[in-house]
């Protein structure tokens, strides 16, 4: 169990990565400072380098959070679902609108993105733990026999990646997550006929 202290300084963690998650959405790395993200969450800037030695290193931060963050909203909006259609296709929901919040901060930081291994890193765990639950889902469905599907890592692996190329697809396109999510159904129905006995 945590002390108050503890869970006081959890709390205050979690204000200020909330608050830069919002900044780094609006601003790139190099415009966006630590005085915003102090304003932002109603602390001081010494307070946020008690949790970190600056802006690259805070962005590393915020994004292994966002990771976090995503992956558990993916658990838990698939978790209730009692069909692996249904899963499915909340899957393609959720994953649209975690596309949402992160397509702004993708676009702002595409470059950084690129030449920052820990950053690459974190989004390369996010793939490998949002193939394994999708892989899940079609196991699920195996076993209930809603599809007939062999090889659940290789259609994980294609499903996630066409996520992947979407979500590029909408950061680029503009397109609202309505219209997007309405694809996405329309894609998860076509995969369910293909994935049925």
């Amino acid at each position: 169990m945590l002390t108050k202290r503890e869970q006081k300084a959890q709390a205050t963690l979690q204000k200020i990565l909330e608050a830069a998650a919002e900044i780094f959405s609006q601003y790139p790395l190099n415009i966006a400072s630590i005085d915003d993200i102090a304003a932002n969450a109603g602390v001081s800037r010494s307070s946020i380098y008690r949790y970190c030695d600056g802006k690259e290193d805070f962005l590393l931060r915020v994004v292994e959070w966002e990771r976090k963050r995503a992956i558990q909203s993916l658990r838990l909006a698939i978790a209730h679902e009692q069909t692996a259609q249904k899963r499915l296709e909340m899957y393609f929901k959720k994953q649209m609108i975690v596309t949402a919040r992160l397509s702004a901060f993708l676009k702002l930081n595409r470059r950084l993105i690129a030449k920052s291994p820990g950053i690459r890193q974190n989004f390369d765990e996010f793939t490998r733990e949002e193939k394994k639950l999708v892989e899940n889902i079609l196991r699920f469905g195996r076993e209930r026999s809603e599809f007939a599907i062999e090889d659940f890592e290789q259609n994980a692996a294609i499903i996630v990646e066409i996520m992947g190329y979407l979500r590029i697809f909408q950061a680029e396109s503009g397109k609202t997550i309505e219209e997007m999510t309405e694809n996405l159904l329309k894609f998860a129905e076509i995969l369910r006929m293909s994935f049925e006995k």
